[in-house]
């Protein structure tokens, strides 16, 4: 077999440079420099929509909250209106059908 290929007289392979030696120098469009720049920019990206999306999240969570809180408050005031004038059920069912209604245009 190291017959066929002329090996049995010299190695097959000799390296001449490697990666380890100082003066082996690799020009950067060589080694990727514009590849990492270009996946650097891409993650910068993602990153800006990321933060925007999760902002938005956090400003909806906030608003959901506060009309919770604003439809409990109003649904007590509801209740206490109704024990001393003994109505106010349309009333309650008005304020159900605006929070529903809030709720679904500002879900996500």
């Amino acid at each position: 077999m190291m017959r066929k290929f002329g090996l049995e007289k010299s190695e097959a392979h000799q390296d001449q440079n490697t990666l380890l030696e100082p003066n082996n120098f690799i020009p950067s469009w060589e080694n990727g420099g514009e590849e990492s720049a270009e996946v650097s920019n891409t993650l910068l990206k993602l990153r800006l929509e990321y933060d925007d999306i999760r902002a938005k999240s956090i400003y909806m969570k906030e608003q959901s909250r506060i009309m919770k809180a604003e439809k409990k408050r109003n649904n007590e005031l509801l209740k206490r209106v109704a024990r001393e004038f003994s109505g106010g059920n349309e009333e309650g069912e008005k304020f159900d059908n605006l929070f529903n209604d809030t709720k679904k245009m500002h879900d996500i």
